[in-house]
């Protein structure tokens, strides 16, 4: 992955962008969103890799219930309807993702809104080259 996006998920009201390098290091305060944002690389790497419903609460990350991942709106108690990420891995050649070498782009953006307390995928974009799916 070389570029993760999230917006309205946890701390992360506005959208933010984190390019990703080889090694890539986390670093900052307790509360501060290290592991929100590893919980949702892993949650968005099942959704592309073996296209399965989102677990906001498979170990080692249980992110809670809906209301608890849905950014708070500003000075207010109510939360945001959906929150919202995705990744993208840049044209590169000899990268492979199940097999299937990236000499393209391919990009993952979800949507997730609130099924009962539970967050679920709402809408899904692959892009791969010029061939996307809503």
């Amino acid at each position: 992955m070389d570029q993760i996006t999230l917006k309205n998920y946890r701390c992360f009201r506005e959208e933010q962008k984190a390019r990703m390098a080889p090694l890539t290091l986390l670093v900052g305060e307790n509360s501060t969103g290290k592991t929100s944002f590893l919980a949702m690389l892993r949650i968005l790497w099942d959704i592309a890799a073996g296209m399965r419903v989102a677990d906001f609460k498979e170990p080692p990350y249980d992110l809670g219930s809906f209301d608890e991942i849905a950014h708070r709106r500003y000075r207010s108690s109510e939360r945001m309807d959906t929150f919202k990420a995705g990744f993208s891995i840049y044209e590169q050649q000899g990268r492979q993702i199940e097999g299937m070498p990236f000499d393209k782009a391919f990009r993952l953006d979800v949507t997730f809104g609130k099924k009962g307390a539970n967050p679920v995928s709402l809408k899904k974009y692959f892009a791969y080259g010029s061939i996307s799916v809503s």
